[in-house]
């Protein structure tokens, strides 16, 4: 169900519809708003529009860290599976993974399946839009 939910901005007024709680949205609101306040510090004359521009793309930074991280984490998890995969492989033998009881994964599949093409973007939050 979209609600309605209103943030200010450098001093404008924003009607956000959206299907996250009204919490959410505001968290979003304040965090941009610390951004904004922290390039506002260094750019005392700079016009609202370059503020906003430069919080942005500090926003995009720390997302795009974060994806990095998060890949790394992946790749970890799927460097220790494989590994704990040939380790009771070669404990078993060979076929061990195929002479588990149905219904069963391809588990070397599913680690393939989980992997993302690094330029995809995934938003978590539902599209903003601003009322005048």
């Amino acid at each position: 169900m979209k609600r309605k939910v209103d943030v200010t901005l450098l001093g404008h007024r924003f009607t956000v519809k959206t299907d996250r709680d009204e919490a959410f949205v505001r968290g979003l609101a304040t965090h941009v708003g610390r951004r904004i306040d922290e390039v506002r510090r260094t750019m005392k004359t700079s016009p609202p529009e370059a503020v906003a521009l430069l919080a942005g793309l500090l926003i995009a930074e720390e997302l795009f860290e974060e994806r990095e991280r998060a890949a790394g984490s992946r790749a970890d998890v799927r460097r220790a599976t494989e590994a704990m995969i040939e380790k009771l492989t070669a404990a078993l033998g060979d076929g061990a993974l195929d002479r588990l009881p149905e219904p069963r994964a391809d588990v070397r599949g599913s680690l393939r399946d989980t992997e993302r093409d690094d330029d995809e973007i995934v938003l978590a939050a539902a599209p903003v839009s601003r009322q005048v």
